[in-house]
């Protein structure tokens, strides 16, 4: 028997995704990073879990030819990879929705009208990119303040009932017992990312990260990305970065670091992302072929 399908609010789309069948559906101490010319991202990656979209549209955020084709193998292989950029709402914690409810609410507290399925689009952006664009407010003012903490409020409260997305621990295990260096690197607030990995389940793993309250702009500008080399101490040819949004795309593509995309997070602008798969789950599974445990 199928699995039944997982519904997740894609905005003004409304779509369904099924998380397991692969279809369309000054700084202030923060660090901030010039931004490196645009490289191009992968060629389409195959395999268990993934979708070849040769010959279909790309999205917006990363347009342009592909150059260099890099299959799964190319992707994973341990000749090429040493460490590990994952995201963390929507890529291992399954709150996106929560993220775009308690915006909504924030909002309707600043005498904003906008819906979670408005709001839901953007979230992967943070706090700094997201308030201007809902509301013109530069997100530093008093009153985009008050938003962004009005959010974490609301938020704060969603927290006990989200879970982790399908195979989100067994990922990061994966990771490192292939001796890869693993970071979280997220548009999160650092005290909403401690909270978050504590309802996951996931806090106990100590993983080194960098998070929004480290940089000077979230993604979809690359700070985040950077940063995330900076603390794995790595180049960005050996490393991979996971998330779930355009905007980790975005952000990987300008630090020249290679991107996976999972549908898991509900955002239906991934489907343009070549390198694609379901959910960690189905990641690790290409990572046990091209990458095998010895």
């Amino acid at each position: 028997m199928p699995p039944s399908p997982r519904r997740a609010w894609f905005g003004s789309w409304g779509r369904e995704c099924t998380s397991v069948s692969p279809r369309p559906p000054d700084s202030g101490g923060k660090l901030g990073f010039a931004t490196p010319a645009d490289r191009p991202l992968l060629a389409t990656a195959e395999g268990r879990g993934a979708t070849s979209l040769k010959g279909r549209s790309r999205h917006p955020a990363y347009p342009g030819a592909y150059a260099g084709a890099m299959t799964p193998r190319d992707l994973l292989t341990p000749e090429r990879l040493r460490g590990v950029l994952l995201d963390v709402d929507g890529t291992l914690a399954d709150s996106n929705l929560a993220h775009a409810r308690a915006w909504s609410a924030a909002l309707r507290g600043e005498g904003f009208e906008k819906t979670p399925e408005d709001i839901f689009p953007l979230i992967g952006m943070g706090g700094d990119k997201l308030v201007p664009e809902l509301t013109g407010l530069d997100a530093e003012s008093e009153r985009g303040q008050r938003l962004t903490d009005g959010w974490v409020r609301h938020f704060r409260e969603l927290i006990p009932d989200l879970r982790p997305t399908p195979g989100a621990r067994a990922l990061i295990e994966g990771l490192r017992a292939r001796g890869l260096r693993v970071a979280l690197a997220t548009s999160g607030e650092a005290e909403i990312v401690d909270a978050l990995l504590r309802q996951i389940g996931l806090d106990d793993l100590e993983l080194e990260r960098v998070s929004s309250s480290d940089v000077e702009n979230s993604k979809p500008d690359p700070d985040l990305v950077q940063a995330g080399l900076h603390t794995l101490g790595l180049p960005a040819g050996a490393a991979l970065m996971v998330g779930d949004t355009p905007y980790d795309a975005e952000a990987a593509r300008k630090a020249g670091v290679p991107c996976v995309l999972l549908r898991c997070g509900g955002h239906p602008g991934v489907e343009g992302h070549d390198s694609l798969y379901d959910d960690p789950q189905a990641l690790l599974a290409a990572l046990d072929k091209a990458f095998p445990v010895e």
